[in-house]
């Protein structure tokens, strides 16, 4: 029984050497792809139907579309059609290595998603949950008639597992969002993404709301960021979608002209809306600007 179980060890470990030397092939038996790879393909989800998988290399023309951080390693790949799943190993936080492959992919001509479009604006809760760096562990790209997802999680040996998966933009999807109407109302008020470290006052009553009557939007946060930090940050969303800051108060006051060319201000205030100091209250308030 000792030489029995010996002689299948040693079979084992000369499988596995074997795969090891061997270099990127295309595979037609489940029973020969590597664990390492077959884990990895399980946790990235299925392609809707049965792939094509290959060990230690991507499809030849997928391979101009996906960045390898330095240093890293192709685990494999499954392809259905035009949809890729790739799967490499790399050192560093996952956090850290796609917050670098999107540079990247962004100075290679990828672009991140437009707008969805809405018909209602104003403040809205962070679309991505806080990450403990600040930086995103999974971002989506577009590119021509191409969409790019790229995840990371932590490897449990160290360093971190990068999960792209690459398909066409037919249909509807982030790339290529729905048009509204030509005839559909149209919220004046730009949407504006709350920080991801901020948390709505109003639940839980943990914020005075202090209302005013006014009528424009607005929202209370229980945040520890300052009331010119959040200025800056809600100030590039509303200067992105197409308002421009007013001479003298750039950090509070924004024109843009309607329809008819006639112009329109905005104005972004915030005040403290609690008694430990944690609180704001944020109003967006829009008028016309009465032609001399």
């Amino acid at each position: 029984m000792a030489f029995r179980s010996g002689a299948a060890s040693a079979l084992m470990v000369i499988a596995v050497s074997s795969i090891s030397a061997q270099g990127p092939r295309r595979l037609a038996e489940a029973e020969s792809i590597p664990l390492e790879l077959a884990s990895a393909l399980i946790s990235a989800g299925p392609l809707g139907g049965e792939p094509q998988i290959l060990v230690g290399s991507v499809p030849e023309w997928a391979a101009t579309r996906i960045i390898v951080p330095s240093g890293g390693r192709i685990i494999g790949s499954a392809f259905l059609g035009m949809t890729v799943v790739a799967v490499v190993a790399a050192s560093g936080e996952p956090d850290t290595v796609v917050a670098n492959l999107r540079t990247d992919f962004l100075q290679r001509g990828w672009k991140n998603p437009p707008p969805s479009p809405s018909y209602g604006g104003g403040f809205r809760p962070s679309p991505t949950p806080q990450q403990i760096s600040g930086l995103p562990s999974r971002i989506i790209l577009c590119g021509d008639q191409q969409m790019l997802m790229v995840s990371g999680v932590r490897r449990r040996l160290g360093g971190s597992e990068i999960t792209y998966r690459l398909y066409g933009t037919a249909g509807t999807n982030q790339c290529n969002p729905p048009k509204l109407p030509a005839q559909a109302y149209r919220n004046p008020f730009p949407t504006l993404y709350n920080p991801p470290t901020a948390t709505e006052g109003y639940v839980g009553n943990a914020c005075e709301s202090n209302n005013s009557g006014s009528s424009g939007t607005a929202t209370v946060l229980r945040t520890s960021m300052t009331a010119e930090a959040l200025l800056e940050h809600y100030g590039r969303q509303i200067v992105d979608s197409g308002w421009t800051a007013a001479p003298g108060q750039a950090s509070r006051t924004w024109t843009k002209p309607d329809s008819s060319g006639r112009p329109v201000e905005m104005t972004l205030s915030i005040v403290p809306a609690g008694k430990d100091g944690s609180c704001q209250r944020l109003d967006l308030q829009v008028r016309a600007i009465s032609k001399p």
